[in-house]
């Protein structure tokens, strides 16, 4: 099987320059009863927060926003631990004084160990390494680290947009399904029924409750893609930019299933079938007609044994049928994380000295635009010019931001020129 995510291709190489190591200290104020386990946790967990503060600030991404958030997010999720502690030790609504200090103790406790873990901080870490560990001589409680640390810029995005996310970005909420069969060489007697229409409406209509019954959460309607919708869509495509963003059609996608059939040998008295099957799943949004999963199934040569041939259609359609389940699966957990785009911007390249300069730039750019649903594909690729679509939920006022960003980087050198409807990136 060959998987192209498109909406999810990355370059690795693109961060092989932001993985530098940045060393930071942190210091933990412990309790008598704190075990030596618990003071580590502790120490890491704060020295994870300041490395991954610093990275934030050299991607000009709002660290202090980000904090804020998590903040608020932590809070949420312990309210729930808060209340039951409360509870144990109240006693007639009342914490009674005797048991304050113990109400105290097992609430940080709680709090500080619960904190630590939010958000899988350490997990987004790439590598790091114990430099020191300390206490003060003055104050023996007051515990210190150094830590080395390594983290990508992938991952910081990453744990970034877990917390600062757009609210209004909106979904699909309408998915076409084109089914497409192609029998070459392969009559519909070959299959043991009388019109190809007897096996492909069964597939169509079973597919269909399939996704009826497995939608993902974003997606309202489910629809076979008749020959008047088709229609619409092919007169859809061809209208003004301005027209195409209210109209119905702008709001779902369509998956395209192939499947072609073709007999091998012919049906022998020793009740055996043989027949090749290859297709392909092709799922792309209809406001830009661009493509976010493209999938072909290699070519899988069937032998179907000991059947006969009144039984033969079922179990046909039986085994079609579940050829694709697996990858239906695939493309519902792509379709709920695509984001739909009201922007398509023109993006060009000068004086690139290679490919990978260009793609360096776009693949940051859709780390720092997940937050608008930010996508890109590649249009045109020459020696010294490059030019690239790029798909985002937002203004154009947002895409200048994202691109100043990148801008400011040392590692980055390129002057950016706006017009009305595109940027274009001349390298130094």
């Amino acid at each position: 099987m060959k998987l192209f995510l498109i909406f999810f291709s990355i370059s690795l190489f693109s961060y092989s320059q932001n993985n530098e190591r940045i060393r930071v200290e942190a210091t933990f104020k412990s309790d008598e009863r704190d075990s030596s386990l618990f003071i580590k946790s502790q120490l890491l967990y704060l020295a994870f927060t300041k490395a991954m503060t610093k990275k934030m600030g050299e991607l000009n991404l709002n660290s202090s926003l980000f904090w804020k958030k998590y903040n608020e997010a932590f809070g949420k999720s312990f309210l729930t631990v808060e209340k039951r502690i409360e509870n144990k030790y109240k006693k007639d609504d009342v914490i009674p004084k005797d048991r304050y200090k113990s109400y105290l103790y097992e609430m940080r406790v709680a709090r500080l160990s619960r904190k630590s873990s939010f958000g899988s901080i350490k997990n987004y870490i790439k590598s790091y390494i114990v430099k020191k560990l300390s206490r003060s001589s003055k104050k023996p409680n007051v515990r210190y680290i150094v830590l080395d640390t390594e983290i990508s810029m992938k991952r910081v995005f990453d744990f970034y947009h877990q917390f600062v996310f757009n609210q209004n970005l909106s979904h699909y909420e309408t998915l076409y399904l084109e089914f497409d069969f192609l029998f070459p060489e392969t009559t519909p007697l070959d299959m043991g029924v009388n019109d190809y229409s007897e096996l492909t409406e069964v597939l169509s209509k079973n597919w269909l409750e399939w996704f009826n019954n497995n939608k993902p959460g974003t997606i309202k309607n489910v629809l076979i893609m008749n020959e008047n919708i088709k229609s619409k869509l092919n007169e859809f495509l061809n209208l003004p930019k301005e027209e195409k963003a209210s109209h119905s059609l702008s709001n779902g996608l369509t998956l395209k299933v192939s499947t072609t059939i073709k007999k091998i040998s012919d049906i022998n008295p020793l009740k055996n079938y043989q027949f090749s099957i290859s297709g392909g799943l092709y799922l792309k949004d209809n406001y830009s007609n661009r493509y976010h999963v493209e999938e072909d199934i290699e070519i899988k040569e069937k032998v179907f044994r000991d059947i006969d041939y009144n039984a033969f259609s079922s179990t046909l359609a039986n085994y079609l049928y579940r050829l694709y389940l697996t990858n239906f699966s695939q493309i519902n957990l792509e379709i709920a994380k695509i984001s739909k785009s009201n922007q398509i911007v023109d993006l060009m390249f000068f004086n690139s000295k290679s490919i990978k300069s260009s793609l360096m730039i776009l693949d940051d750019l859709k780390l720092r635009g997940m937050d608008i649903g930010l996508d890109y594909k590649l249009d045109n690729v020459n020696q010294n010019f490059h030019n690239a679509k790029v798909f985002f939920n937002g203004s154009f006022v947002d895409l200048k931001s994202l691109l100043q960003s990148i801008k400011g980087q040392k590692s980055v050198s390129f002057d950016l020129v706006e017009t009305d409807s595109a940027f274009t990136i001349k390298f130094f």
